[in-house]
Formats: structure tokens, sequence, C-alpha cells
């Protein structure tokens, strides 16, 4: 079976040897495109980043909202697959980077993140959501100042119920996210309290006034889940066992069917 694939995608050690090729050939077939290929001291792989220029142009004319997350890679070096995904006002998902790591840390995401600066700017007009990851916060921090940022609403009830597994606190925080006016919001937050301070106090300490729904609608629109990622990681769960190459060349084909 491994010759096989082998046969029909080259052998990852061909594919890892050829990104250099690849980068330049990307960027002459699709001229704007970034590319960019990071080695160790050794010339042995770090991180591969590209964003195509049909998508950096695309981004131009949307909303500033960025879903940012990371999936496993099962081919035979392992590594994460990061992606960052908009969200048009039709509801269909539009690519705006990918970018292969040897795994989620403080340097593979300021890595991710510089690249994306060079065609998303850092405004108060973005809003970027994730998944809590704690590199991702410390990272924006730094590059990205002037952006809104935070966490997935779902990711975070999730968390909610399997730490503290109380139905009606669960439903005081949904209603607290989805609520547009601040009185109504303060009404559900406070029967949060009421119920279990420990809740209140997790979320006022990660900063959940700054950027719910009835603080900030203008910068995350309607958008309050990370749930497009979710949707881009299950388009590629085969192809994440894939070389590099024809991984990123699947990913290219798909995205240029759906929106053909």
């Amino acid at each position: 079976m491994e010759h096989a694939k082998s046969n029909v995608r080259r052998t990852h050690e061909h594919e890892y040897a050829m990104l250099n090729v690849y980068c330049y050939m990307l960027e002459v077939a699709n001229p704007g495109s970034k590319t960019a290929l990071s080695l160790d001291e050794n010339g042995r792989f770090k991180y591969f980043f590209v964003s195509y220029a049909a998508w950096i142009t695309g981004f131009q004319e949307m909303r500033k909202v960025i879903a940012v997350d990371g999936t496993f890679s099962r081919s035979k070096y392992e590594g994460v697959l990061l992606l960052a995904v908009a969200q048009g006002a039709e509801n269909h998902i539009f690519p705006v980077a990918f970018c292969v790591v040897v795994k989620e840390c403080d340097a593979s995401y300021e890595y991710f993140f510089q690249n994306m600066r060079s065609f998303v700017d850092d405004t108060d007009e973005l809003c970027i959501i994730f998944d809590r990851h704690p590199s991702i916060r410390k990272m924006l921090s730094t590059i990205d100042p002037a952006s809104h940022y935070g966490c997935c609403m779902r990711h975070l009830g999730r968390n909610i119920q399997n730490n503290f597994h109380n139905s009606k606190v669960v439903s005081h925080f949904y209603k607290t996210v989805k609520a547009y006016d601040r009185c109504e919001f303060n009404d559900h937050f406070n029967q949060i309290r009421d119920l279990v301070p420990k809740v209140a106090e997790t979320l006022e300490r990660i900063g959940f006034h700054t950027w719910s729904r009835a603080f900030c609608l203008g910068n995350r629109y309607y958008i309050m889940t990370s749930n497009i990622t979710e949707s881009v990681n299950a388009m590629f769960d085969v192809e994440r066992e894939f070389p590099i190459v024809a991984l990123f060349d699947e990913i290219n084909r798909r995205f240029a069917l759906f929106f053909h």
C-alpha cells in the first residue's frame, strides 16, 4: 500500500525536498501569491506557508473576521496544519491562508501571523476567533495589537459544561452570548454569577465582556464560533495523510472547484 501511494503521490521525502521549487512555481503560476518556507540550522523543515493571490485579493473585499485553528497531520512526519478562513455574506467559507508547522506553539503561530500580516492589516476592524489556544492569544497581542480577538463561543460553552456540569448556567451563557442589548447581557450574566460564581469569575478573567456580541457586534458581526474551521478540517480529513505538496495541491484544487 505504501509503495502504491508513493507511485501516485511521490514519497514524503521527495515532497519536502521539492518545496523550494514548489514555492517558485506557485508564485509564477499565481502572481501575487504569498509563499514562505523556513528551515532550521541543519536544513530541516520547520514551516511552510501559502496564501494564493485570489484569496488575498478576495479577502480585501470581505468582512474582516477570521477564524483560526490547527489540525493534526496523519502523514509520515506528522506535524500540524494551521488554517485561517473567513466567511462571505452568503455564509460561504473563504480561505485566507494555510501553514504546515511541526507543532502548535508560540513560534509556530508567530510565523503564521507574521506572514499573514503582509496582506491582513492590523486594524480596529479586524476580529480573530479561535479555540483559546494560549499561543494564539499571546502572539496576537504582540503582532496584531489593534485587532479584536476572542474565543469561539461554542468551545467556551463546552468547557463550562464539562467543568461545572450545570445546564442552567450553560443556558444562561448562550443567552448572554446571543444578547444584542447590554441590559439583557447583564441580566443573564448576573444569573450566571448567582448560580455558579466561579463561572462568572472565569468569564471575567478571560475578558468575556470585551468580545461578546453585545459589546463588539460591529467587529464580529454574527460570527460567534470557529465552526467554519472545523468544516474545512473535515473537508481535508483524508488528505491530511498526503505528502505536503500533494496536500497543498488538493487544497488548491478543491477550493478552485468550489468557487468555479
